[in-house]
C-alpha cells in the first residue's frame, strides 16, 4: 500500500472551520466517487512540524492507494468530474503545501488509531537489515504502522511510526514525535 500524503495550512483569512469543512467536503467526494485501487483517505491536523507553516498548526492528509499506478489515476480523479468543484474551494482556501510519498512497510494502515506520529531517519552507519530488525518487532507489537518514504519525495525524515502513544526507539534513532488530532 502507498501513501501520498500532503502538509497543508489555510491563508490567513480562513477561519479553521470553513477551512476544515471544505476539506472535509473534498475527502467524502473522493470516498463517494472511489476508484479501484483507492483505498480510503484521512485528515489529521498536526502543531509544530518543521516542514508546516510558521504559525505551526497545519493539516496532513492521507491518501491510500494499491500501487503506483494507483497514483496517476488518484491525480487524475482527485480534480475532474465529480471532485472537481471540492477539491477546487479546498484548494482555493490552502495558503501553500508540501507533500511526500509513503509505503507501509510494518504494521496495519488504522489512521483512527494514529494518536502519535514517530518520525525519525536511519542512523548513519546502520543498514536497512538493522533498522527494520530493530523498528519492525516494536511497531508489530505496539499495534502500529511504520511507513517508509519513497523516492526522496517529500520533506520529513524517511520513517513515520503511527502509534496509540508515544513510542520508544532504541538509543541509536533520534526522532520527532508529533500528537495526530483525527480530522476524518
Amino acid at each position: 500500500m502507498l501513501a501520498y500524503v500532503f502538509w497543508h495550512w489555510p491563508l490567513s483569512t480562513i477561519t479553521e472551520h470553513d477551512y476544515t469543512e471544505h476539506l472535509s467536503a473534498f475527502h467524502q467526494s473522493l470516498r463517494k466517487n472511489a476508484f479501484p485501487g483507492f483505498h480510503s483517505s484521512h485528515i489529521f491536523q498536526l502543531k509544530n512540524a518543521p516542514w508546516g507553516p510558521p504559525s505551526g498548526q497545519c493539516y496532513e492528509d492521507w491518501y491510500f492507494v494499491e500501487n503506483f499506478a494507483d497514483l496517476e489515476t488518484l491525480n487524475t480523479v482527485a480534480v475532474t468530474a465529480a471532485n472537481k468543484a471540492p477539491h477546487d474551494q479546498a484548494a482555493h482556501y490552502a495558503a501553500d503545501g508540501k507533500a511526500g510519498l509513503y509505503q507501509l512497510y510494518a504494521g496495519e494502515c488504522a489512521p483512527a488509531r494514529a494518536h502519535v506520529a514517530c518520525w525519525f531517519a536511519k542512523p548513519a552507519g546502520m543498514t536497512y537489515d538493522t533498522l527494520f530488525s530493530l523498528v519492525r518487532p516494536l511497531v508489530e507489537e505496539s499495534g502500529g504502522a511504520l511507513w517508509q518514504r519513497q523516492m526522496t519525495l517529500g520533506p520529513t525524515p524517511e520513517f513515520c511510526w503511527w502509534a496509540t502513544i508515544s513510542p520508544s526507539l532504541p538509543d541509536a534513532f533520534t526522532s520527532l514525535t508529533l500528537p495526530l488530532e483525527s480530522c476524518s
